[in-house]
């Protein structure tokens, strides 16, 4: 019989808990408060930066990037970040100050100097600092964030992408991220999504599924509890509607094997692109209304309602004009409906959390 560690939960601190799978000798258990799910017991912070030696960052990391010792292509980082590089185009603007949390060799950070930003890294890898410094050129601090000082309200951004599952103790960085973003400054986050229907199709053999790895596995209700105990009141938590069949532990099962030709035969259906274009634009419609709410969390740019802008402009529209735009907002409503009843069963891979100070 399990007993819980006096630690407890790494985001309520409760020490109650149901074991939902055993991996790699190693157990994954559910908070009975939270609903967290998290590795335990509790892996030696020494054990853990074992992981991230020299020959991980060459052999396994820099592979996926095509980069080496030599160098790296700066098209291809670009590519892979061009998602992020256009939330920090579109939603906060260009030339602030960025942070960037479990930065790796950081090419992150280079991609998004190209774009004028002024760029700071945190990485506990000592091989990863060392390429950042001396081969990507950015500056990347050794160490953890709690670790490293900086003055309050310090950073127009912060990112943490694929980092947060790894951290030990993740509300405490949370808060200090809090601290030293500045007033209207955000904070983006990118991290597995446990509801993911990958998940489900591949049951523990999800490469997700990584006690020794990934410290912690959020959803969307736990990844919101985080924020807010951090002291964020604004944010929107996004599940991006994207599936990878190769992230498995075995690919010699009926499971992987059933999962990818799912993947190829919805991947190109007309539907699956047209689903994915409306969840984008959605991400787009909340992430404006974010931007947008002032301190006291009006948004003006909505003046208060919609009504109130439909109203304002009644005597300059025709009754034609106001049947078409209440039917296409009908439609919107419909479809919108149908898109979050379809998201809350058939979930992603990934969350994207982004949250205003």
């Amino acid at each position: 019989m399990l007993e819980p560690e006096k630690k407890g939960c790494l985001l309520c601190s409760s020490q109650k808990f149901k074991i939902v799978y055993k991996k790699f000798d190693h157990y994954l258990v559910r908070c009975s408060r939270c609903g967290l799910v998290y590795s335990w017991p509790p892996i030696p912070e020494e054990v853990l930066l074992q992981r991230y030696t020299e020959d991980y960052l060459f052999r396994e990391y820099l592979p996926i990037f095509k980069a080496d010792r030599r160098g790296f292509q700066i098209e291809l980082i670009q590519n892979h970040y061009s998602f992020f590089l256009h939330l920090l185009d579109n939603y906060s603007g260009s030339g602030g100050k960025i942070l960037d949390i479990g930065c790796g060799p950081g090419f992150f950070l280079k991609a998004a100097s190209e774009k004028g930003w002024q760029g700071e890294g945190v990485e506990i890898s000592e091989a990863a600092v060392e390429y950042a410094n001396n081969i990507v050129g950015v500056k990347v601090h050794l160490g953890k964030i709690e670790d490293m000082h900086f003055s309050p309200e310090s950073f127009d951004v912060i990112t943490l992408l694929d980092s947060l599952e790894h951290l030990m103790d993740p509300l405490g960085v949370i808060n200090e991220c809090y601290i030293i973003l500045k007033k209207r400054g955000f904070i983006i986050i990118d991290t597995p999504d446990y509801q993911s229907f990958s998940r489900l199709i591949l049951g523990k053999n999800w490469a997700v599924l990584s006690p020794w790895e990934h410290l912690t596995n959020f959803s969307e209700k736990t990844l919101s509890l985080l924020l807010r105990k951090a002291g964020f009141k604004d944010f929107i938590i996004y599940n991006q509607f994207k599936f990878n069949p190769e992230n498995t532990h075995d690919k010699s099962s009926f499971r992987y094997r059933l999962w990818k030709r799912m993947n190829e035969k919805v991947g190109q259906s007309r539907l699956f692109s047209k689903w994915q274009t409306f969840s984008q634009h959605e991400l787009g419609q909340e992430l404006s209304i974010l931007r947008e709410y002032d301190e006291e969390g009006v948004n003006p740019g909505l003046e208060n309602s919609e009504t109130f802008a439909q109203e304002k402009h009644t005597s300059k529209t025709t009754e034609i004009g106001r049947s078409i735009k209440k039917n296409a907002r009908e439609k919107r409503r419909i479809i919108s409906k149908i898109w979050s009843l379809i998201s809350s069963y058939i979930r992603g891979d990934s969350l994207l959390a982004i949250a205003k100070k």
